[in-house]
C-alpha cells in the first residue's frame, strides 16, 4: 500500500525549528512519508506550514507564504498551521478558513488533525531540525563581524531548549501569546541531552528558551544552576540565547564565580543579553524591569578575568517615545559596553498610531538612520576590539602585540616561541605569563600549526616579589584576561592560577614544551 505524504516549510527561530522536526517525526512515525519536492504539493496528503509572528516584516512574509501554499496545495490536501501566527493573529485564520492550527504550546491538536498510532507527544525533544543550514538573504552584511557570524552560524549547532515561554510581559511582544508562560525543563533531562550530542561528536551547543536568564523560577531552581551544568562538561562550545539582562544584574557576581570556577573545562562562551535601550524611559515603556545603570555593573561583573565569554545583545531603536535625548542614551551605553557582537532593530508596529499619541511615533526613516548609526559604532567596536579575530590572515612579523601587550619579550625572543609553537606536537606548558604576551604568541603558534594542542598557562597573577611592596599589591589577572580575549585565542588556552608546583599535581596531559619565566627567587625555583 503507498504511503501517505506531507510537505513542511518553515520560517521561523531556533525553537520554531524545534517544534517543526517533532512534527516530521510525528507524521514519519506514523507512516507518512517525507515530500521534500515543493513541485510535488499538489499531490500529497498534507501540507504544514510553522509559521513566524516576530515583528510585522516576519508576520507579512509568513502570511505571503501561507497563501501561496493554500494556492498550489491540492484540492484535497490538509492544510496544518503551527506556528506564533495563529495565537496572534486568529482574524487571518478566519479570513482564509483555516481551520486546523496549532500554536507552539498546543501541539497536542496535530493528534486530532490525522490518524495516528503513536501522539505527537510520545515524540521526544528534538535536537537538530531538517531545516538546519537553510540558506535565507543576509542583510547588513557591512556590518557582520566574525563573531557575528559565528553566533548567528551556531544556530544550525545541537539545539538544547532549557524552557518554554517567559515571565516577562514585554509591551512590544506579541509572541508571549503564543509562547506562554515560563515552563522550565528539569536539569536531569537537559543534562542527558548534553550528553547526548556529546556521544554523537558534537562540540558546539546552542541553548535557546523563551527567556534562558528566568530559567528554573518555576521548578526552585535558577540561571546560576543551569550554568553551572552547562559549562562542567569539557571542549565544548556554548552559544547561549536570549538570556535578558535582569536576570544577570540579579546574578552576574554569582555567574562570573561559576565561569571562572569552571574556565578550563569549556572552550569558549557566547551570550547575548538582549538591552533593547539605554534610556530608561524608554525601558520603562517597553515594560523592561532593570535601569540602564545597573548594565553596565552586571557586564562588567561577568567579564571579569574571563578570556572565553564573548558577549552580545539586542536594542530597539524608533520605539515611541524615543526623543533624540533618549536615543543618545542608547548610542552613549554601546559605547561603554564594547560589546562582543550586537543587533540592532528598528521598531515598526503597523497599529503604533492607535497605541501611541502622534508626538511619541518616530518616523521610520529617522528610526532607520538611528539604526545605521549605531551599526556603524558597533563596527568601529569590533575593528578596535578585533583587530586579530582572523588568525589564519596575520602575519607574525608585521604584529603590534609587542606595543600594545605589557612584557619583556624581544621581537626575536616572541618569534622563536610562536615557531617553537608551531612545529610542536604536544601540549604547552607557560610557567609565568604576566600580562599574556608569551602567551600570545605560543597560542598563535598552535593556532596557525593547526595543532589540536592547549597552551597551560600558569600563573597566580600576584607577580615576583620585585613587582611588590609592602603598600602596593598587584593582580594581573584582569589585564591577562583582556589581552587573551583581544587576541581571540583563548579556545587554546587553559588558565591555571596558582603555583607551578601545586599546578603539576592537576596537569596530566601529554607535554611537549615547558616555557618557563615565573619566580625568579632561589628557593621558588628550587621548588
Amino acid at each position: 500500500m503507498k504511503k501517505k505524504q506531507f510537505y513542511i516549510d518553515l520560517l521561523g527561530c531556533e525553537k520554531r525549528k524545534l517544534d517543526a522536526e517533532k512534527i516530521i517525526k510525528f507524521f514519519e512515525i506514523n507512516n507518512y512519508e517525507h515530500s521534500k519536492d515543493k513541485e510535488n504539493i499538489k499531490n500529497v496528503d498534507v501540507v504544514i506550514f510553522v509559521s513566524c509572528a516576530f515583528n510585522d516584516e516576519f508576520t507579512e512574509l509568513s502570511k505571503e507564504k501561507i497563501a501561496l501554499l493554500l494556492k498550489e496545495k491540492g484540492d484535497d490536501t490538509k492544510f496544518i498551521l503551527s506556528g506564533c501566527l495563529p495565537d496572534i493573529h486568529r482574524d487571518f485564520l478566519i479570513n482564509n478558513n483555516i481551520k486546523n492550527f496549532a500554536g507552539p504550546r498546543e501541539l497536542s491538536k496535530i493528534n486530532t488533525f490525522i490518524d495516528n498510532d503513536i501522539s505527537i507527544d510520545e515524540i521526544p525533544e528534538q535536537n537538530l531540525s531538517f531545516f538546519d543550514n537553510r540558506k535565507y538573504p543576509i542583510p547588513d552584511t557591512e556590518f557582520r563581524s566574525e563573531l557575528l557570524k559565528e553566533y548567528i552560524n551556531s544556530k544550525n549547532a545541537y539545539k538544547i531548549r532549557v524552557a518554554w515561554g517567559c515571565l516577562s510581559n514585554c509591551s512590544y511582544c506579541a509572541v508571549k501569546k503564543a509562547t506562554k508562560n515560563l515552563q522550565s525543563k528539569p536539569l536531569s533531562e537537559i543534562e542527558k541531552e548534553i550528553e547526548r550530542g556529546i556521544s554523537l561528536g558534537y562540540n558546539d551547543f546552542f541553548i535557546t528558551g523563551g527567556d534562558v536568564g528566568a530559567y528554573g523560577v518555576d521548578i526552585n531552581v535558577n540561571i546560576t544552576h543551569l550554568i553551572s551544568l552547562l559549562t562542567s562538561k569539557e571542549n565544548i562550545n556554548l552559544f547561549i540565547q536570549e538570556f535578558n539582562i535582569q536576570w544577570l544584574i540579579k546574578h552576574s557576581k554569582r555567574l562570573n564565580e561559576i565561569l571562572l570556577k569552571n574556565i578550563n573545562l569549556y572552550n569558549k562562551i557566547y551570550i547575548n543579553f538582549p538591552i533593547q535601550s539605554g534610556s530608561n524611559l524608554v525601558l520603562k515603556k517597553m515594560r523592561r524591569n532593570y535601569k540602564s545603570e545597573d548594565i553596565l555593573k552586571a557586564i562588567s561583573n561577568i567579564r571579569y578575568c574571563n578570556h572565553k565569554i564573548k558577549i552580545g545583545s539586542h536594542f530597539i531603536v524608533g520605539f515611541p517615545g524615543e526623543t533624540e535625548t533618549e536615543y543618545l542614551k542608547t548610542k552613549q551605553l554601546i559605547s561603554k559596553l564594547e560589546l562582543d557582537f550586537n543587533m540592532i532593530f528598528t521598531y515598526s508596529e503597523k497599529l503604533q498610531h492607535k497605541l501611541y499619541s502622534q508626538n511619541e511615533i518616530v518616523p521610520l526613516s529617522l528610526a532607520n538612520k538611528r539604526r545605521y548609526e549605531l551599526l556603524k559604532i558597533q563596527k568601529n567596536i569590533d575593528i578596535k576590539l578585533y583587530k586579530y579575530i582572523d588568525i589564519d590572515k596575520i602575519n607574525i612579523g608585521e604584529l603590534s602585540i609587542l606595543k600594545s601587550v605589557e612584557g619583556w619579550l624581544t621581537e626575536k625572543e616572541a618569534n622563536l616561541l610562536y615557531t617553537i609553537a608551531k612545529n610542536t606536537t604536544g601540549n604547552i606548558i607557560e610557567i609565568g605569563a604576566w600580562k599574556g604576551l608569551s602567551t600570545i604568541f605560543l597560542a598563535f603558534g598552535l593556532i596557525q600549526g593547526e595543532r589540536n594542542n592547549k597552551v597551560y598557562s600558569i600563573d597566580h597573577h600576584t607577580g615576583s616579589k620585585e613587582h611588590r611592596s609592602d603598600n602596593y599589591e598587584i593582580f594581573t589577572l584582569p589585564k591577562f584576561a583582556d589581552n587573551i580575549r583581544k587576541f581571540n585565542v583563548g579556545n587554546v588556552i587553559r588558565t591555571i592560577i596558582t603555583t607551578s608546583e601545586k599546578a603539576s599535581k592537576i596537569i596530566n596531559s601529554k607535554i611537549s614544551l615547558i616555557f618557563i619565566d615565573g619566580s625568579h627567587e632561589y628557593e621558588d625555583v628550587k621548588n
